[in-house]
C-alpha cells in the first residue's frame, strides 16, 4: 500500500502547508516551531469548592464547639 504523493500535495498546497517525506523531516520540527499558525495556547479553569458546602452546619459546629468549651471551662475541667 502506498501513499498517493499527488493528492496529499493537492492538499497540503490548498492548506498554504508543506509535505515532508521521510529523508527531510530533520526539517520538520524546526518548521512547525517557527510557524505561527500552531500558537501555544493554555486555558485553565478554576473550581473552587468550600471546604464546608452548608454554612448552616458550619455554624451549628462552630456553636457546639464554643458550648463544650463554655461548659468545661465553667466546671473547671480545664
Amino acid at each position: 500500500m502506498n501513499a498517493n504523493v499527488t493528492k496529499l500535495q493537492q492538499v497540503a498546497t490548498n492548506s498554504k502547508g508543506s509535505i515532508y517525506f521521510i529523508k527531510n523531516t530533520d526539517s520538520l520540527i524546526p518548521n512547525l516551531l517557527n510557524d505561527s499558525r500552531y500558537s501555544i495556547v493554555q486555558k485553565s479553569t478554576k473550581n473552587v469548592v468550600p471546604l464546608i458546602d452548608f454554612k448552616y452546619l458550619l455554624a451549628l459546629i462552630a456553636l457546639s464547639l464554643s458550648i463544650e468549651w463554655f461548659l468545661r471551662k465553667y466546671n473547671g475541667l480545664i
